[in-house]
């Protein structure tokens, strides 16, 4: 009796284990399913993940050629209504995917993202550009003291430097004013240097025929300023278009009250008050004539007006 009582308790408990074992496996199988779901969605996600960065990049690409060709269509002076038109969109569809990627999946914005290094330090500068070693043609000028010569002793020169141009290319110009030694009655000695001349702009590098020569090849000749810059490389003159545009500026608030001064008083057609009042030294209109006969023999008459004196 306690044998077969035994031996059905075993049964039972081999029947319970099979039970739980078919279960565990059940949840095993119903596991793996679910895992291999779980990956073919993150695979999935992971191809519109590569797909939406790759479209991403391209919309970068393409944003940032409509840029550049916007930025030569307006130094060409060509109309860039239709190409920024282009450029909106592009940005509009730029923004919207980037909003669709979100900072997990966008890696320009990820968290993740290491930090930039920190920027290289500004070298410090190394004063005003040295004039003597450019390979160009000299132009020198030597500024004596008339009263000074021969009653005291010169003993050097005081040089600076300014770039010119002359038909043919840039030039150095070097202004040189003498320096003397004086020697008083008390028997002190002083060294006086002569003055420097008035220039256009006090410290500044270009001489007049320089400042001349760039605002005629910009607003008359219609050269941008970034290629005057590339031609001055090529003659060795690293002249930037900053600087360039500075100088622009002031010599158009420097001379254009002048002009338009002079404008106004010329278009308001009151040339007597301009000579009294020392605008103007004289405004004559002299007939002439082309010396080129029509019909019947007459040539043809014009006017010329010529101005003088101190503006």
């Amino acid at each position: 009796m306690a044998a077969a009582s035994a031996s059905e308790e075993l049964h039972a408990r081999i029947a319970v284990l099979e039970k739980t074992l078919e279960s565990e496996r059940a949840r095993a199988n119903h596991e793996q399913a679910r895992a291999n779901q779980e990956q073919a969605r993150a695979d999935a996600l992971s191809a519109e993940r590569d797909r939406l960065r790759a479209a991403h990049r391209q919309l970068q690409l393409e944003k940032e050629m409509l840029r550049r060709r916007i930025f030569v269509a307006k130094a060409e002076r060509v109309d860039t209504h239709q190409l920024e038109l282009e450029f909106g969109q592009k940005q509009a569809a730029l923004v919207e995917l980037d909003e669709r990627l979100g900072p997990a999946l966008n890696p320009e914005r990820s968290p993740e993202k290491p930090a930039a290094s920190p920027p290289k330090p500004k070298s410090k500068p190394t004063g005003r550009r040295d004039l003597r070693t450019l390979p160009i043609p000299e132009e020198r000028y030597e500024l004596l003291d008339p009263e000074l010569e021969g009653t005291a002793e010169r003993i050097d020169f005081e040089e600076s430097y300014q770039l010119g141009w002359r038909k043919g290319g840039p030039v150095r110009i070097v202004v040189a004013l003498a320096k003397y030694r004086i020697t008083t009655e008390q028997g002190t000695t002083t060294i006086t240097t002569v003055a420097m001349p008035k220039r256009t702009f006090a410290r500044c590098l270009a001489a007049p025929s320089l400042l001349a020569k760039i605002l005629t090849d910009k607003y008359h000749d219609g050269l941008p300023l970034y290629r005057q810059e590339e031609r001055f490389a090529r003659d060795g003159i690293a002249l930037d278009r900053g600087t360039m545009c500075r100088w622009a500026e002031d010599c158009g608030m420097t001379a254009g009250c002048v002009v338009l001064a002079c404008s106004r008083r010329l278009k308001s057609g009151d040339f007597e008050t301009g000579v009294r009042g020392g605008g103007f030294g004289a405004i004559r209109g002299d007939a002439m004539s082309s010396g080129a006969g029509g019909r019947g023999g007459a040539g043809r008459q014009g006017y010329r007006w010529s101005g003088g004196g101190a503006l």
